[in-house]
Protein backbone atom coordinates (compact mmCIF):
# COMPACT_ATOMS: atom_id res chain seq x y z
CA UNK A 1 0.00 0.00 0.00
CA UNK A 2 1.28 3.47 -0.83
CA UNK A 3 -0.09 6.21 1.38
CA UNK A 4 2.45 8.86 2.38
CA UNK A 5 6.10 9.38 1.57
CA UNK A 6 8.21 6.80 3.38
CA UNK A 7 5.68 3.98 3.52
CA UNK A 8 7.45 2.07 0.76
CA UNK A 9 10.78 2.41 2.63
CA UNK A 10 9.23 1.18 5.88
CA UNK A 11 7.78 -1.87 4.17
CA UNK A 12 11.09 -2.58 2.43
CA UNK A 13 13.06 -2.37 5.70
CA UNK A 14 10.64 -3.98 8.15
CA UNK A 15 8.17 -5.85 5.96
CA UNK A 16 4.49 -5.16 5.48
CA UNK A 17 2.07 -6.63 8.02
CA UNK A 18 -0.37 -7.97 5.43
CA UNK A 19 -2.11 -10.05 8.10
CA UNK A 20 -5.65 -11.37 7.80
CA UNK A 21 -7.71 -12.73 10.69
CA UNK A 22 -10.61 -15.10 10.08
CA UNK A 23 -12.53 -14.83 13.35
CA UNK A 24 -15.46 -16.75 14.80
CA UNK A 25 -17.00 -17.87 18.09
CA UNK A 26 -17.36 -21.55 18.94
CA UNK A 27 -18.78 -22.50 22.38
CA UNK A 28 -17.14 -25.93 21.99
CA UNK A 29 -13.78 -24.53 20.92
CA UNK A 30 -11.65 -26.70 23.22
CA UNK A 31 -13.43 -29.96 22.49
CA UNK A 32 -12.12 -32.39 19.90
CA UNK A 33 -14.92 -31.38 17.53
CA UNK A 34 -14.14 -27.70 18.01
CA UNK A 35 -10.45 -28.20 17.37
CA UNK A 36 -11.32 -30.24 14.29
CA UNK A 37 -13.39 -27.36 12.89
CA UNK A 38 -10.51 -24.94 13.40
CA UNK A 39 -8.09 -27.35 11.70
CA UNK A 40 -10.45 -27.84 8.75
CA UNK A 41 -10.82 -24.09 8.29
CA UNK A 42 -7.03 -23.62 8.49
CA UNK A 43 -6.44 -26.32 5.88
CA UNK A 44 -8.97 -24.78 3.49
CA UNK A 45 -7.39 -21.35 3.90
CA UNK A 46 -3.95 -22.83 3.14
CA UNK A 47 -5.27 -23.85 -0.28
CA UNK A 48 -6.20 -20.26 -1.18
CA UNK A 49 -3.80 -18.83 -3.84
CA UNK A 50 -1.86 -15.87 -2.47
CA UNK A 51 -1.88 -17.01 1.17
CA UNK A 52 1.50 -17.47 2.88
CA UNK A 53 1.08 -21.04 4.13
CA UNK A 54 4.10 -20.87 6.48
CA UNK A 55 2.56 -17.96 8.39
CA UNK A 56 -0.69 -19.78 9.29
CA UNK A 57 -1.43 -19.61 13.03
CA UNK A 58 -4.38 -21.02 14.99
CA UNK A 59 -5.25 -22.05 18.52
CA UNK A 60 -4.90 -25.71 17.53
CA UNK A 61 -1.09 -25.65 17.78
CA UNK A 62 -1.23 -24.02 21.21
CA UNK A 63 -3.73 -26.58 22.48
CA UNK A 64 -1.58 -29.43 21.15
CA UNK A 65 1.41 -28.12 23.11
CA UNK A 66 -0.72 -27.54 26.22
CA UNK A 67 -1.95 -31.13 26.05
CA UNK A 68 1.58 -32.53 26.24
CA UNK A 69 1.90 -34.05 29.76
CA UNK A 70 5.03 -32.07 30.59
CA UNK A 71 3.20 -28.79 29.93
CA UNK A 72 -0.25 -29.73 31.29
CA UNK A 73 0.32 -27.88 34.57
CA UNK A 74 1.11 -24.72 32.58
CA UNK A 75 -1.92 -24.96 30.29
CA UNK A 76 -3.45 -21.57 31.26
CA UNK A 77 -0.12 -19.77 30.98
CA UNK A 78 0.37 -21.23 27.49
CA UNK A 79 -3.12 -20.16 26.46
CA UNK A 80 -2.41 -16.64 27.74
CA UNK A 81 0.30 -16.32 25.09
CA UNK A 82 -2.45 -16.57 22.45
CA UNK A 83 -5.06 -14.54 24.30
CA UNK A 84 -6.19 -11.31 22.60
CA UNK A 85 -4.31 -12.37 19.46
CA UNK A 86 -5.91 -15.58 18.26
CA UNK A 87 -7.95 -16.31 21.41
CA UNK A 88 -10.57 -14.07 23.00
CA UNK A 89 -10.99 -13.42 26.72
CA UNK A 90 -14.25 -15.38 26.68
CA UNK A 91 -12.41 -18.59 25.78
CA UNK A 92 -14.78 -19.16 22.87
CA UNK A 93 -13.74 -16.57 20.27
CA UNK A 94 -10.72 -17.43 18.16
CA UNK A 95 -9.08 -16.54 14.86
CA UNK A 96 -7.02 -18.17 12.17
CA UNK A 97 -4.29 -15.64 11.37
CA UNK A 98 -2.02 -15.62 8.34
CA UNK A 99 -0.12 -13.33 6.02
CA UNK A 100 -0.96 -12.58 2.40
CA UNK A 101 1.87 -12.73 -0.09
CA UNK A 102 3.15 -9.56 -1.70
CA UNK A 103 1.31 -8.86 -4.93
CA UNK A 104 4.45 -9.37 -7.02
CA UNK A 105 4.93 -12.84 -5.49
CA UNK A 106 1.29 -13.91 -5.56
CA UNK A 107 -0.01 -16.09 -8.43
CA UNK A 108 -3.31 -14.17 -8.42
CA UNK A 109 -4.42 -10.62 -7.72
CA UNK A 110 -5.09 -9.34 -4.21
CA UNK A 111 -8.79 -9.03 -5.03
CA UNK A 112 -8.97 -12.70 -6.06
CA UNK A 113 -7.16 -13.83 -2.90
CA UNK A 114 -9.49 -11.87 -0.61
CA UNK A 115 -12.56 -13.02 -2.53
CA UNK A 116 -11.53 -16.66 -2.10
CA UNK A 117 -10.80 -16.12 1.61
CA UNK A 118 -14.29 -14.64 2.04
CA UNK A 119 -15.79 -17.59 0.17
CA UNK A 120 -14.03 -20.10 2.43
CA UNK A 121 -15.08 -18.14 5.53
CA UNK A 122 -18.70 -17.94 4.37
CA UNK A 123 -18.79 -21.74 3.93
CA UNK A 124 -17.78 -22.32 7.57
CA UNK A 125 -20.46 -23.82 9.87
CA UNK A 126 -20.43 -20.73 12.13
CA UNK A 127 -20.69 -16.97 11.66
CA UNK A 128 -17.27 -15.82 10.53
CA UNK A 129 -15.62 -12.42 10.08
CA UNK A 130 -12.64 -11.62 7.84
CA UNK A 131 -10.64 -8.64 9.11
CA UNK A 132 -7.17 -7.14 8.83
CA UNK A 133 -5.31 -4.29 7.16
CA UNK A 134 -5.33 -5.69 3.59
CA UNK A 135 -9.05 -6.43 3.88
CA UNK A 136 -9.77 -2.92 5.15
CA UNK A 137 -7.71 -1.22 2.44
CA UNK A 138 -9.16 -3.35 -0.37
CA UNK A 139 -12.77 -2.82 0.77
CA UNK A 140 -12.19 0.89 1.30
CA UNK A 141 -10.95 1.35 -2.26
CA UNK A 142 -13.72 -0.86 -3.67
CA UNK A 143 -16.46 1.04 -1.87
CA UNK A 144 -14.94 4.39 -2.84
CA UNK A 145 -14.82 3.32 -6.48
CA UNK A 146 -18.40 2.05 -6.39
CA UNK A 147 -19.59 5.25 -4.70
CA UNK A 148 -17.72 7.37 -7.22
CA UNK A 149 -19.28 5.47 -10.10
CA UNK A 150 -22.73 5.79 -8.52
CA UNK A 151 -22.24 9.54 -8.04
CA UNK A 152 -21.22 9.89 -11.68
CA UNK A 153 -24.37 8.14 -12.93
CA UNK A 154 -26.59 10.00 -10.44
CA UNK A 155 -25.12 13.34 -11.56
CA UNK A 156 -25.59 12.38 -15.22
CA UNK A 157 -29.25 11.41 -14.74
CA UNK A 158 -30.07 14.59 -12.84
CA UNK A 159 -28.32 16.71 -15.45
CA UNK A 160 -30.16 14.91 -18.26
CA UNK A 161 -33.50 15.77 -16.63
CA UNK A 162 -32.51 19.40 -16.13
CA UNK A 163 -31.19 19.76 -19.69
CA UNK A 164 -34.29 18.18 -21.21
CA UNK A 165 -36.56 20.44 -19.20
CA UNK A 166 -34.76 23.72 -19.92
CA UNK A 167 -33.30 23.18 -23.41
CA UNK A 168 -35.93 20.76 -24.79
CA UNK A 169 -33.26 19.25 -27.05
CA UNK A 170 -32.21 15.60 -27.22
CA UNK A 171 -28.98 16.65 -28.96
CA UNK A 172 -28.05 18.79 -25.95
CA UNK A 173 -28.38 15.67 -23.78
CA UNK A 174 -26.51 13.21 -26.00
CA UNK A 175 -23.49 15.40 -26.74
CA UNK A 176 -22.42 16.04 -23.11
CA UNK A 177 -22.91 12.34 -22.34
CA UNK A 178 -20.65 11.28 -25.23
CA UNK A 179 -17.98 13.84 -24.33
CA UNK A 180 -17.98 12.89 -20.63
CA UNK A 181 -17.79 9.15 -21.33
CA UNK A 182 -14.98 9.66 -23.85
CA UNK A 183 -13.00 11.72 -21.35
CA UNK A 184 -13.50 9.17 -18.56
CA UNK A 185 -12.56 6.16 -20.73
CA UNK A 186 -9.52 7.92 -22.18
CA UNK A 187 -8.37 9.04 -18.71
CA UNK A 188 -8.59 5.48 -17.37
CA UNK A 189 -6.75 4.24 -20.46
CA UNK A 190 -3.92 6.73 -19.87
CA UNK A 191 -3.69 5.68 -16.21
CA UNK A 192 -3.68 2.00 -17.16
CA UNK A 193 -0.98 2.29 -19.81
CA UNK A 194 1.18 4.44 -17.52
CA UNK A 195 0.76 1.75 -14.80
CA UNK A 196 -0.89 4.19 -12.43
CA UNK A 197 -3.83 3.30 -10.18
CA UNK A 198 -6.89 5.27 -9.16
CA UNK A 199 -6.47 6.17 -5.50
CA UNK A 200 -9.41 6.32 -3.11
CA UNK A 201 -9.73 10.07 -3.75
CA UNK A 202 -9.33 9.79 -7.53
CA UNK A 203 -12.25 7.37 -7.74
CA UNK A 204 -14.66 10.34 -7.94
CA UNK A 205 -13.22 11.07 -11.40
CA UNK A 206 -16.52 10.32 -13.15
CA UNK A 207 -18.66 12.73 -11.19
CA UNK A 208 -16.17 15.62 -11.47
CA UNK A 209 -15.58 15.13 -15.20
CA UNK A 210 -19.36 15.00 -15.66
CA UNK A 211 -19.72 18.40 -14.01
CA UNK A 212 -16.92 19.93 -16.10
CA UNK A 213 -18.05 18.46 -19.42
CA UNK A 214 -21.79 18.98 -19.07
CA UNK A 215 -21.63 22.56 -17.81
CA UNK A 216 -19.32 23.59 -20.66
CA UNK A 217 -21.29 21.87 -23.43
CA UNK A 218 -24.63 23.15 -22.13
CA UNK A 219 -23.28 26.70 -22.12
CA UNK A 220 -22.18 26.29 -25.73
CA UNK A 221 -25.56 24.78 -26.64
CA UNK A 222 -27.41 27.76 -25.17
CA UNK A 223 -25.18 30.19 -27.06
CA UNK A 224 -25.62 28.19 -30.27
CA UNK A 225 -29.42 28.11 -29.91
CA UNK A 226 -29.56 31.86 -29.51
CA UNK A 227 -27.57 32.33 -32.73
CA UNK A 228 -29.75 29.83 -34.62
CA UNK A 229 -32.65 32.25 -34.41
CA UNK A 230 -30.77 34.48 -36.89
CA UNK A 231 -28.34 32.19 -38.75
CA UNK A 232 -28.15 28.77 -40.37
CA UNK A 233 -26.61 25.98 -38.31
CA UNK A 234 -23.13 26.01 -39.91
CA UNK A 235 -22.73 29.75 -39.52
CA UNK A 236 -24.17 29.66 -36.00
CA UNK A 237 -21.67 26.95 -34.99
CA UNK A 238 -18.70 28.84 -36.47
CA UNK A 239 -19.83 31.99 -34.66
CA UNK A 240 -20.18 30.05 -31.40
CA UNK A 241 -16.62 28.72 -31.69
CA UNK A 242 -15.27 32.12 -32.69
CA UNK A 243 -16.88 33.98 -29.81
CA UNK A 244 -16.72 31.56 -26.86
CA UNK A 245 -14.32 28.86 -28.12
CA UNK A 246 -11.32 30.56 -26.49
CA UNK A 247 -13.30 31.01 -23.26
CA UNK A 248 -14.04 27.28 -23.15
CA UNK A 249 -10.38 26.52 -23.86
CA UNK A 250 -9.20 28.65 -20.93
CA UNK A 251 -11.88 27.27 -18.62
CA UNK A 252 -10.61 23.72 -19.20
CA UNK A 253 -6.99 24.85 -18.97
CA UNK A 254 -7.43 26.80 -15.72
CA UNK A 255 -9.44 23.91 -14.25
CA UNK A 256 -6.57 21.56 -15.07
CA UNK A 257 -4.08 24.05 -13.61
CA UNK A 258 -6.12 24.26 -10.40
CA UNK A 259 -6.08 20.51 -9.97
CA UNK A 260 -2.41 20.48 -10.99
CA UNK A 261 -1.54 22.54 -7.90
CA UNK A 262 -2.15 19.39 -5.87
CA UNK A 263 0.88 17.76 -7.49
CA UNK A 264 3.00 19.78 -5.04
CA UNK A 265 1.55 17.79 -2.12
CA UNK A 266 3.70 15.23 -0.31
CA UNK A 267 0.70 12.89 0.08
CA UNK A 268 0.42 10.27 -2.63
CA UNK A 269 -3.43 10.18 -2.73
CA UNK A 270 -3.55 13.95 -3.18
CA UNK A 271 -0.94 13.81 -5.95
CA UNK A 272 -2.84 10.98 -7.62
CA UNK A 273 -6.09 12.90 -7.43
CA UNK A 274 -4.50 16.04 -8.89
CA UNK A 275 -2.82 14.19 -11.77
CA UNK A 276 -5.98 12.22 -12.58
CA UNK A 277 -8.11 15.36 -12.73
CA UNK A 278 -5.51 17.24 -14.81
CA UNK A 279 -5.65 14.44 -17.39
CA UNK A 280 -9.45 14.31 -17.21
CA UNK A 281 -9.89 18.08 -17.59
CA UNK A 282 -7.61 18.25 -20.62
CA UNK A 283 -9.26 15.23 -22.24
CA UNK A 284 -12.65 16.90 -21.89
CA UNK A 285 -11.25 19.62 -24.13
CA UNK A 286 -9.94 17.04 -26.62
CA UNK A 287 -13.28 15.21 -26.64
CA UNK A 288 -15.14 18.47 -27.29
CA UNK A 289 -12.84 19.28 -30.19
CA UNK A 290 -13.52 15.88 -31.77
CA UNK A 291 -17.22 15.48 -31.00
CA UNK A 292 -18.87 18.91 -31.11
CA UNK A 293 -18.49 19.76 -34.83
CA UNK A 294 -20.23 16.60 -35.98
CA UNK A 295 -22.55 16.68 -32.98
CA UNK A 296 -23.90 20.11 -33.82
CA UNK A 297 -23.93 19.85 -37.63
CA UNK A 298 -24.75 16.22 -38.49
CA UNK A 299 -28.32 15.00 -38.60
CA UNK A 300 -31.72 16.69 -38.87
CA UNK A 301 -32.56 19.80 -36.92
CA UNK A 302 -35.58 22.07 -36.67
CA UNK A 303 -35.48 25.10 -38.92
CA UNK A 304 -36.56 27.26 -35.99
CA UNK A 305 -35.34 25.79 -32.71
CA UNK A 306 -37.62 26.08 -29.68
CA UNK A 307 -36.77 28.82 -27.26
CA UNK A 308 -35.24 27.36 -24.10
CA UNK A 309 -37.43 27.38 -21.01
CA UNK A 310 -34.50 28.85 -19.14
CA UNK A 311 -35.15 32.22 -20.79
CA UNK A 312 -38.52 32.34 -19.10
Amino acid sequence: MVGVDGTDDLQRLFGGDEIVFVCFTDPDLFTDAGQGRVSELSNRLMDVPGVDVDSMQSIVRTVEIANVPIFSSRREQLLDFSRRVILGDDGQTTAVAFRIKDQKDSPVSRAQTLAEINRVAAAAPFETYVVGEPVLVHDMFRYAEEDGEWMGWAASILLVLVILFFLRSLRAVVLPFIIVQCAIVWTKAVLFHSRMQLSMVSSILGSLVTIIGVSTVVYMSLFYNNLRAEMDRAKAFRQTIRIIGMDVFWVCLTTAAGFGAQLSSHLHPVQSFGLTMVIGSLLVLVAMFLVLPGGFLIGPEREQPQRPRGEQ
